[in-house]
């Protein structure tokens, strides 16, 4: 065998390599094109990312935990091996809903939509991304019985979910917030977020973003009385920092997009998923 003459293996890309192929091309074709379809949306997807499917917003899954207003969603089924533990992406794909009102404003939503959750492929495919599937696996290899990892797998998504919708309701109920385009505000402050919830809910941020993860807890135990708790807490931790991360990545596109060189509504919630991860932490 001539080994001179294989083809050389491409090194794992970073998040920020990912980024810099993706972003121009879908801002362009989002942003500039006279139609916005689905085959156009999963040519340029699996340039990036070669094994994800892009399909219709109307096939999402029913167990999909898909945000109000969004225009895509990211989903992937992870097969565990019960012999040897390990865990293979299934039907790794990106549901889409295209605009059909081409105007600025709907370009500008679905190009926010998209950033999002192609963040989150990014972090599962990425060399420095720590995605569900790393999580999963790092997590089977503990020492735990096997009720044990049964009833976490089982509970942590749902707690995640339950405390996010619980911490989220008075940002978005302050700020009015009805999509997520970036809108000017005067100052970011975590003084400022704090006095939100102060005003709203009467508990600054911190506190009440734990007494929603264990609230959540709470509930959950009453089920599945057998999960773990501290893979839950990683578990939260790691997913909200995912979330601020594909956060952080849709509102700095979106803000280029606009010309927006000050703080904005949607950095709030960069921060509030910030202050999520940090509660998480130091419980």
């Amino acid at each position: 065998m001539n080994i001179s003459s294989l083809s050389p293996v491409k090194p794992p890309q970073t998040i920020a390599a990912k980024m810099k192929a993706f972003v121009p091309a879908a801002y362009d074709y989002i942003i500039n094109s006279d139609e916005v379809t689905l085959d156009g949306m999963k040519k340029i997807v699996q340039k990036v990312s070669h094994g994800t499917d892009v399909k219709p917003f109307s096939q999402v899954p029913a167990n999909g935990n898909v945000s109000e207003g969004a225009g895509a969603y990211y989903h992937c089924n992870f097969r565990i091996n019960s012999v040897t533990n390990e865990i293979q992406e299934d039907n790794k794909t990106i549901y889409v809903e295209p605009p059909e009102n081409l105007s600025v404003i709907e370009r500008l939503k679905f190009l926010g939509s998209i950033m999002h959750e192609i963040t989150h492929i990014f972090q599962e495919e990425a060399s420095d991304g720590l995605g569900k599937r790393q999580f999963l696996q790092k997590f089977l290899k503990t020492n735990l019985s096997s009720r044990q990892k049964f009833e976490t797998l089982q509970v942590m998504p749902k707690i995640f979910t339950e405390a996010e919708y619980a911490i989220q309701r008075p940002y978005l109920g302050a700020f009015g917030m009805r999509d997520y385009i970036p809108r000017p505000v005067n100052v970011l402050s975590q003084n400022v977020l704090n006095q939100i919830y102060l005003e709203t809910v009467n508990s600054p941020v911190d506190s009440y973003i734990e007494r929603a993860i264990l609230n959540s807890m709470t509930s959950a135990s009453k089920r599945f009385p057998n999960y773990d708790r501290q893979t839950v807490l990683d578990y939260v931790l790691e997913t909200s920092k995912n979330e601020c991360e594909a956060y952080l990545t849709s509102v700095n596109v979106l803000k280029t997009a606009l010309s927006i060189k000050s703080p904005t509504d949607q950095d709030y919630r960069i921060l509030l998923y910030d202050r999520f991860a940090n509660v998480a932490t130091g419980m």
